[in-house]
């Protein structure tokens, strides 16, 4: 099946459904990144795709689009109704902050560190404390960072900063995710990061980046969203927008998506 075809059976489908008219507008919300960004004065990449996707076969009419810095966006779901996360990493610690839809891919986290540092071994997280880290502001991995007793850390706005600064080697590691590293690297084409390398897997950190709803959020529309999500990668439109460009981290991990 085509992706038109895919498409027309969504927009099919949603006609045929009755229309969910949500009072207040739905603010779609994301940092900044390779799958998420603005071109041409509009809000494109996979996850805006997915999002909007998701929200128009849920019958929602009422929505927007918005990229802002992730300590924003992540204060906003924590204190406003009818916010939709499009990549939020879901954690023990977030489990219960916000409502869950869906998960939009799987991670794997580790400790990135420059090829050529041979005096940076790691073979557990004490290990990691005695070097210098760059991480975002906020972001899940400052704040499992700083649980685990991390001090030497340098905080900074953006995802992307900080594998620059390790590129320039202003600091000894970075924690970030396999797809990170891939998106940073498709949006650098002019840095090399044949320099990068995992010197340490973190395991068990995450369950994935996620869809997910401020927790102030009408449980009405989160079940909509919710039984939308599953539609979406039912009938195959999810993999079909995702497996563009990162099929080889979906493939392996389809079937659990699809649970």
């Amino acid at each position: 099946m085509t992706r038109l075809v895919k498409l027309l059976s969504i927009l099919s489908l949603f006609f045929l459904k009755t229309a969910f008219v949500n009072a207040d507008k739905i603010q779609i919300l994301s940092e900044e990144n390779s799958l998420y960004f603005v071109e041409n004065r509009s809000i494109r990449g996979e996850l805006a795709e997915l999002a909007m996707i998701t929200i128009v076969y849920a019958g929602f009419i009422d929505y927007e689009f918005d990229i802002k810095p992730w300590a924003r966006v992540y204060t906003m779901a924590l204190e406003k109704e009818n916010i939709l996360v499009m990549s939020m990493v879901r954690s023990k610690e977030r489990e219960k902050l916000f409502h869950w839809v869906g998960q939009v891919l799987p991670l794997t986290y580790g400790f990135y560190k420059l090829k050529f540092r041979d005096d940076i071994d790691i073979y557990n997280l004490k290990d990691a404390k005695k070097f210098t880290i760059g991480v975002m502001r906020n972001d899940v991995r400052h704040q499992y960072l700083v649980k685990n007793g991390f001090k030497n850390l340098i905080l900074n706005n953006k995802y992307d900063q900080n594998l620059k600064m390790l590129l320039a080697n202003r600091f000894d590691l970075t924690p970030v995710s396999n797809i990170g590293v891939f998106q940073f690297c498709q949006s650098n084409k002019t840095l090399d990061c044949s320099l990068l390398q995992n010197a340490y897997t973190l395991k068990g950190f995450t369950q994935g980046i996620f869809m997910a709803y401020s927790k102030k959020t009408p449980i009405s529309i989160v079940n909509k969203t919710r039984e939308a999500f599953n539609e979406v990668k039912k009938i195959g439109i999810y993999k079909a927008i995702m497996s563009r460009r990162l099929s080889k981290f979906i493939d392996s991990d389809f079937r659990a998506l699809s649970n």
